[in-house]
């Protein structure tokens, strides 16, 4: 019997055990039954993938009863709220299932926190002969192709509906994820430094849980248009501090990284019909010291569909020797021949050139099934697609040629081996 077949049969039994403890006046149907059992399946699933995880975090769960209306097309899981519910409270009170964090949702505030809970160990011992098994547990259907846009003032996912395009990106993220959960994706690292890790990200808000199970990836698209945006999400590789990404592993081997470098820039020159040159985009502004300040003022400038009078948020210019007003200016005049592109909103459209060209990147290796793990800009592969004449950097320059009509790729600058040094040193904390 095939591991997800004694699965599915443990939650059948689980289910009926459940069932007999609910005080429930009418039994469920056949029907009713079957549908209980695959709420418990799917619950028992995300225990599983969780189980992966050398760093344990609660799990989260959301227990908002809209989520799980038939027509939302988002759905956390394709089971109806009731059986949830009762899945959820039954293995609880079966001592299966340990409610760690209580979530909340405010209805005037439209934003609420998701329930954390982690398997008991009784529930460990009980699903052991699973995470025994070789290879990834198969994953909960989940919408991939994601449209968000502006509701009431709100930024959330929209209902749309399907066309020729949408059906053929989920059918490629489909054959892409299908790839992914082929392969195990770590770090090599020991239990204190993935801790340490863990520990580091969950301090930054912004980089959330450190969860290995994470390998599914989705592309969400913006301002309500197939158009705009279109970047892949989902990979958990994507939110680790770069100093890491030395660290990841493909089916425990390690990995090389390529960088398509000055990406948006490069886009950007392009739209125009024109040259970015040879100078680094960025370091044309202020020089090299203050690069990273540059490359943030280009983007939002690029994204901005105001004039910027005020410095944006994600841009600290403390113990810099201009201002804000200072670095627009110099970006604008150093880059004049597309100076018209700035304030016009157009960086969800470049977004959405580079999620082209990411998908075709994709794609190339499927064939090899060879997973390539990408990160927007960059993309991670085991060491053979490396070192020059494995093929992922040709694989990029091709694909940017073939989509934005022009050579540039040739020039050593746009893509960027990264090195590997296999020691984990100070620079940790720094990362």
């Amino acid at each position: 019997m095939a591991v997800n077949e004694e699965l599915l049969a443990f939650a059948a039994d689980l289910a009926n055990e459940l069932e007999r403890h609910e005080g429930r006046e009418r039994t469920r149907s056949a029907d009713q039954k079957i549908a209980f059992a695959n709420t418990v399946h799917a619950l028992l699933l995300k225990v599983l993938h969780s189980s992966r995880n050398p760093h344990k975090h609660p799990i989260l769960l959301s227990l908002h009863q809209p989520d799980y209306l038939s027509s939302n097309r988002y759905r956390p899981m394709p089971v109806s709220y009731r059986n949830l519910v009762a899945a959820y409270w039954g293995m609880r009170n079966r001592g299966l299932l340990l409610q760690l964090e209580k979530g909340w949702y405010s209805k005037e505030k439209k934003q609420g926190k998701k329930t954390g809970f982690v398997a008991s160990k009784k529930l460990q011992r009980e699903l052991q002969r699973f995470t025994a098994q070789v290879g990834q547990p198969p994953q909960i259907p989940i919408e991939t192709i994601i449209l968000k846009g502006t509701v009431n003032g709100r930024n959330q996912q929209i209902a749309y509906s399907d066309t020729p395009e949408t059906i053929r990106m989920r059918e490629t993220l489909k054959r892409i994820n299908s790839c992914f959960a082929s392969h195990e994706f770590g770090l090599s690292l020991t239990t204190a430094e993935i801790t340490e890790l863990a520990n580091l990200m969950e301090k930054d808000r912004s980089k959330g849980h450190l969860d290995l199970s994470q390998n599914r990836l989705r592309r969400i698209f913006a301002a309500s248009s197939f158009e705009l945006g279109g970047r892949f999400y989902g990979g958990w590789w994507q939110h680790v501090p770069k100093f890491y990404r030395q660290f990841i592993t493909i089916d425990g081997e390690k990995t090389c990284e390529y960088d398509f470098e000055q990406m948006n820039p490069h886009i950007a020159y392009l739209h125009l019909g024109k040259d970015l040159g040879k100078e680094d985009a960025y370091s044309r502004v202020f020089g090299e010291e203050h690069r990273d300040v540059a490359k943030v003022a280009f983007n939002a400038m690029l994204n901005a569909r105001s004039q910027l009078t005020h410095k944006p948020r994600n841009l600290d210019l403390e113990d810099r020797p201009f201002s804000w007003p200072e670095l627009r200016n110099k970006v604008l005049e150093s880059h004049r021949p597309i100076e018209e592109l700035f304030f016009q909103g157009l960086g969800l459209r470049f977004q959405f050139v580079d999620s082209q060209i990411a998908e075709q990147v994709l794609l190339s290796f499927l064939p090899d099934d060879a997973p390539c793990l990408p990160i927007h800009d960059s993309f991670i592969m085991h060491h053979r697609y490396g070192d020059g004449s494995g093929g992922l950097e040709e694989t990029m320059r091709q694909v940017f040629r073939s989509i934005m009509g022009s050579d540039i790729g040739v020039r050593c600058e746009l893509v960027q081996p990264v090195q590997h040094d296999r020691s984990v040193n100070s620079e940790m904390t720094a990362a």
